[in-house]
Protein backbone atom coordinates (compact mmCIF):
# COMPACT_ATOMS: atom_id res chain seq x y z
CA UNK A 1 0.00 0.00 0.00
CA UNK A 2 0.96 3.66 -1.01
CA UNK A 3 0.20 6.65 0.30
CA UNK A 4 -0.50 9.41 -2.74
CA UNK A 5 -1.47 12.90 -2.57
CA UNK A 6 -3.31 14.09 -5.60
CA UNK A 7 -2.46 17.46 -5.52
CA UNK A 8 -4.79 19.18 -8.15
CA UNK A 9 -5.49 22.67 -10.01
CA UNK A 10 -9.40 22.47 -10.97
CA UNK A 11 -10.08 25.42 -13.17
CA UNK A 12 -12.43 23.63 -15.27
CA UNK A 13 -14.36 20.39 -14.20
CA UNK A 14 -12.60 18.03 -15.81
CA UNK A 15 -9.69 18.20 -13.92
CA UNK A 16 -11.86 17.57 -10.67
CA UNK A 17 -13.43 14.83 -12.41
CA UNK A 18 -10.53 13.15 -13.53
CA UNK A 19 -9.21 13.86 -9.74
CA UNK A 20 -11.81 12.09 -7.99
CA UNK A 21 -11.58 9.16 -10.28
CA UNK A 22 -7.94 8.65 -10.27
CA UNK A 23 -8.44 8.90 -6.21
CA UNK A 24 -11.34 6.34 -6.44
CA UNK A 25 -9.05 3.91 -8.54
CA UNK A 26 -6.35 3.94 -6.32
CA UNK A 27 -7.96 3.29 -3.38
CA UNK A 28 -9.83 0.27 -5.49
CA UNK A 29 -6.08 -1.03 -6.24
CA UNK A 30 -5.54 -0.69 -2.10
CA UNK A 31 -3.26 2.45 -1.92
CA UNK A 32 -4.13 5.31 0.58
CA UNK A 33 -4.99 8.56 -1.66
CA UNK A 34 -6.22 11.99 -0.97
CA UNK A 35 -6.67 14.45 -2.90
CA UNK A 36 -5.41 18.32 -2.00
CA UNK A 37 -6.15 21.50 -4.41
CA UNK A 38 -3.07 23.28 -4.90
CA UNK A 39 -3.21 26.17 -2.32
CA UNK A 40 -3.66 23.84 0.50
CA UNK A 41 -0.42 21.88 -0.65
CA UNK A 42 2.95 22.47 0.86
CA UNK A 43 6.30 21.04 0.27
CA UNK A 44 6.79 20.13 4.13
CA UNK A 45 3.59 18.16 4.00
CA UNK A 46 3.47 16.13 0.63
CA UNK A 47 6.86 14.97 1.29
CA UNK A 48 5.47 12.88 4.21
CA UNK A 49 3.92 10.75 1.49
CA UNK A 50 5.21 7.89 -0.89
CA UNK A 51 4.11 9.87 -3.80
CA UNK A 52 2.93 12.69 -5.70
CA UNK A 53 0.45 13.31 -8.30
CA UNK A 54 0.18 16.77 -9.61
CA UNK A 55 -3.18 16.94 -12.02
CA UNK A 56 -3.94 20.04 -14.15
CA UNK A 57 -3.99 22.36 -17.43
CA UNK A 58 -1.44 22.77 -19.62
CA UNK A 59 -0.61 26.06 -18.63
CA UNK A 60 0.11 24.93 -15.07
CA UNK A 61 3.72 25.61 -15.43
CA UNK A 62 3.02 29.10 -13.11
CA UNK A 63 1.17 26.91 -10.77
CA UNK A 64 2.45 26.54 -7.20
CA UNK A 65 1.92 22.76 -8.33
CA UNK A 66 5.10 22.92 -10.08
CA UNK A 67 7.35 24.13 -7.30
CA UNK A 68 6.31 21.16 -5.39
CA UNK A 69 7.26 18.43 -7.94
CA UNK A 70 10.73 20.24 -8.11
CA UNK A 71 10.87 20.60 -4.21
CA UNK A 72 10.56 16.99 -3.60
CA UNK A 73 11.90 15.50 -6.80
CA UNK A 74 15.39 14.16 -4.91
CA UNK A 75 13.28 12.63 -2.35
CA UNK A 76 10.13 11.13 -3.51
CA UNK A 77 8.76 10.43 -7.32
CA UNK A 78 6.32 12.54 -8.85
CA UNK A 79 3.89 12.04 -11.80
CA UNK A 80 2.32 15.29 -13.36
CA UNK A 81 -1.09 14.70 -15.74
CA UNK A 82 -1.76 17.45 -17.88
CA UNK A 83 -5.52 17.90 -18.30
CA UNK A 84 -6.40 18.90 -21.66
CA UNK A 85 -4.21 20.92 -24.42
CA UNK A 86 -3.10 19.15 -27.91
CA UNK A 87 0.62 19.07 -27.36
CA UNK A 88 1.74 15.79 -25.82
CA UNK A 89 2.98 14.92 -22.60
CA UNK A 90 6.48 15.52 -23.54
CA UNK A 91 6.33 18.96 -24.75
CA UNK A 92 5.75 19.87 -21.14
CA UNK A 93 9.74 18.54 -20.54
CA UNK A 94 10.95 21.73 -20.67
CA UNK A 95 8.91 22.93 -17.27
CA UNK A 96 11.77 21.05 -15.02
CA UNK A 97 15.23 20.98 -14.74
CA UNK A 98 17.29 17.83 -16.61
CA UNK A 99 18.26 16.68 -13.16
CA UNK A 100 14.78 16.93 -12.12
CA UNK A 101 13.15 14.96 -14.91
CA UNK A 102 14.75 11.47 -13.47
CA UNK A 103 12.12 12.25 -10.86
CA UNK A 104 9.23 13.41 -12.53
CA UNK A 105 6.96 11.15 -14.68
CA UNK A 106 4.67 13.41 -17.59
CA UNK A 107 1.12 12.12 -18.34
CA UNK A 108 -1.35 13.68 -20.72
CA UNK A 109 -5.01 13.28 -20.61
CA UNK A 110 -6.91 14.98 -23.22
CA UNK A 111 -9.29 16.32 -20.90
CA UNK A 112 -12.46 14.28 -21.99
CA UNK A 113 -14.34 11.39 -20.36
CA UNK A 114 -14.28 10.90 -16.93
CA UNK A 115 -12.74 7.34 -17.29
CA UNK A 116 -9.87 8.59 -18.79
CA UNK A 117 -6.94 6.65 -20.81
CA UNK A 118 -4.05 7.30 -18.21
CA UNK A 119 -5.71 5.89 -15.12
CA UNK A 120 -4.60 2.81 -15.52
CA UNK A 121 -1.54 4.20 -16.35
CA UNK A 122 -0.83 6.32 -13.29
CA UNK A 123 -1.84 3.73 -10.64
CA UNK A 124 0.50 1.32 -12.62
CA UNK A 125 2.94 4.10 -11.88
CA UNK A 126 2.14 4.04 -8.04
CA UNK A 127 2.21 0.47 -7.81
CA UNK A 128 5.94 1.16 -9.14
CA UNK A 129 7.26 3.35 -7.10
CA UNK A 130 9.67 2.23 -4.16
CA UNK A 131 8.65 3.15 -0.87
CA UNK A 132 10.79 5.50 1.14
Amino acid sequence: MRTVAIVYYARHAPTSAYAQALEDALRAAGHLAEQIHVSNAAANDIVFYDALVLVGPPRFGRLHGVSLARAIAPERSSAVVVIGGTRPAASYQHLFKPGERPYITLFHEDGGAVASATIAQVVDWVQGQELP
